[in-house]
């Protein structure tokens, strides 16, 4: 199996036709995933059948924040509309989804942290992965973040730049709130039997299953890292 990690393996028709083809006629002996934008996947769902065939189980799509407002502001340029569409599209094609929200942008509030749960339970992918705002060193959110005093390049410890341990405060919230609404919406998620059901009896490739029962086997794990008490691994 094969984790394609470009931000945007579909977002040229073309390159994955080519690929699927020629896949397919090597002997197509190897499952993968990759990840995609929601915009390419909803103006390519002719393209979607093709590679389920080609061995696709596994698709990754941003869900980000809580409204087409706040992803226009993050320079994201989809709609809620196409990324609950591309969840929809590939569970058609018996293709599981991860969703990824932000927690901890500058101006996240528990209640905004919330909705935003609230948004990704309602696009409803199978796997939900939480990813701790993390500036990039040197991109503009690091330097603002330094700016704005949320960030000391002198106390940072590089372990914990993985995205899975809170690294700064919001306007509103300390790093340990971040944490702990991290680890909130983590336990939320994966506490909804008929999602979990729905998955463990579904035509979905088994390492589907495999990676849902990982998610939900390791969920005190990332509590403990979401408090900083330990690394995840």
């Amino acid at each position: 199996m094969i984790v394609f990690q470009d931000d945007a393996f579909n977002v040229d028709r073309r390159v994955v036709k080519a690929f699927c083809e020629e896949k397919i006629r090597r002997g197509n002996q190897i499952q993968w995933v990759c990840l995609g934008r929601a915009d390419d996947w909803t103006k390519q769902r002719d393209v979607v059948p093709l590679m389920a065939k080609a061995g696709l189980f596994m698709g990754l799509v941003g869900v980000e924040v809580e409204s087409d407002r706040e992803l226009t502001k993050i320079g994201k340029g989809v709609t809620l509309a196409q990324i609950k569409d591309t969840v929809d599209t590939l569970r058609a094609h018996n293709i599981a989804t991860v969703g990824t929200i932000l927690i901890g942008l500058e101006h996240d509030d528990e209640a905004r942290i919330k909705e935003r749960l609230r948004v990704a339970e309602e696009v409803d992918p199978d796997i939900l992965a939480i990813d701790y705002m993390t500036p990039v060193p040197g991109s503009p959110i690091w330097r603002k973040s330094i700016k704005n005093g949320f960030l000391d390049p002198a106390k940072i410890n590089l372990k914990d730049w993985d995205f899975h341990h809170p690294v700064m405060p919001t306007r509103y919230l300390s790093i340990e709130d971040v944490g702990r609404l991290g680890a909130w919406c983590m336990r939320e998620f994966y506490s909804k039997p008929e999602r979990i059901h729905r998955i463990m009896e579904s035509d979905y490739d088994d390492l589907v299953k495999l990676c849902v029962k990982d998610f939900m086997r390791n969920i005190s794990k990332f509590e403990a890292a979401s408090r900083r008490e330990r690394t995840y691994v």
